[in-house]
């Protein structure tokens, strides 16, 4: 048997790699921030104050500094002095991480942007709550073509106008219904009257109650307002339905009593013997129409509470 070999030709070669083309790469420029560049400012400034004789081309120098990027930072920091000095609202990036001080496109609402801060200045001069809706829709009553806008859209000028000129949201350090102002001078001689009262007592012996309501709605803890302000005053409203009474009462040396909750019921109605009854042991618990501290609730508080800690300071002192 013969046996014919059957020739295969063979398999083409792979086309050849396509020529890598060298592309350099481009030196890449360093942005300095704000922040950075006050403290470059600093220490070529520093170094020149411990050696008079070093001019500012070898403190640069010492540093791996450029000198025309001392002498640029200079100007800049120049103009961002005179913007914190001028400005009412400071704005954020001269303070913060950015390294531009140009304030890039004009905004849509760029108009009535003086208007728009002196509203919100005064609503917090007058102690209001103001949030970035606040604002826009302050802002939609000061232009119509940003009215006309969509509801997004408006939010997000609304978001680079806070951020333009420097507003927070901040925590509330104190709310009431009469600004800080007002109650100042009393605060201050309350203050000075009951030292002189409680200096010569004990502390166990100095007690502090007071009633306090417990709204099921609160109002929001934050608010916009200006950067770095330490004190951040809100108004609350007068009234409200929907709330409870709390007795709270401690002593100066920091023990507590037990808290006192009035809740809105009739005595003996449904709340009161049904409801108080599953509520927890550690507090003392009552109803009142109206959820107020009236005569049965000052005398369900003082057989509930005040006796049983008198009866405690009495066997602390002896």
């Amino acid at each position: 048997m013969m046996v014919i070999p059957v020739l295969v030709p063979p398999s083409p070669l792979p086309p050849p790699p396509p020529l890598l083309e060298f592309v350099p790469t481009p030196k890449t420029r360093r942005s300095y921030s704000i922040k950075e560049k006050r403290a470059i400012v600093k220490a070529v400034q520093d170094l020149m104050k411990a050696d008079p004789s070093l001019s500012q081309n070898k403190a640069c120098k010492i540093l791996n500094i450029q000198p025309n990027y001392v002498s640029r930072f200079v100007k800049t920091l120049a103009k961002v002095k005179k913007i914190e000095a001028a400005a009412t609202l400071v704005p954020v990036h001269v303070t913060g991480e950015r390294a531009k001080l140009h304030p890039g496109k004009q905004s849509s609402i760029n108009a009535i942007e003086g208007q728009l801060t002196k509203k919100v200045l005064e609503l917090r001069g007058s102690g209001f709550q103001v949030s970035s809706n606040r604002v826009r829709l302050e802002a939609a009553k000061l232009d119509r073509d940003f009215k006309s806008k969509s509801k997004k859209a408006q939010q997000m000028v609304t978001s680079r106008f806070i951020k333009k000129v420097g507003l927070v949201y901040r925590v509330s350090t104190h709310i009431a219904q009469k600004t800080f102002q007002e109650t100042e001078l009393a605060s201050q001689y309350f203050v000075t009257m009951m030292r002189d009262r409680v200096n010569a007592l004990p502390p166990e012996a100095v007690w502090n109650m007071d009633q306090t309501p417990i709204f099921y709605s609160y109002h929001s803890g934050r608010t916009l307002d200006q950067r770095g302000v330490r004190s951040v005053n809100v108004l609350s409203s007068m009234t409200s339905t929907h709330r409870a009474t709390l007795n709270a009462g401690v002593t100066m040396s920091g023990h507590k009593f037990m808290p006192f909750t009035i809740f809105k019921g009739n005595p003996n109605g449904l709340i009161d013997t049904k409801e108080l009854p599953t509520f927890s042991k550690d507090g003392l618990w009552a109803v009142q129409k109206k959820a107020w501290c009236d005569e049965r609730a000052m005398r369900i508080w003082i057989s509930g509470v005040l006796v049983p800690e008198a009866t405690r300071v009495k066997a602390f002192l002896r």
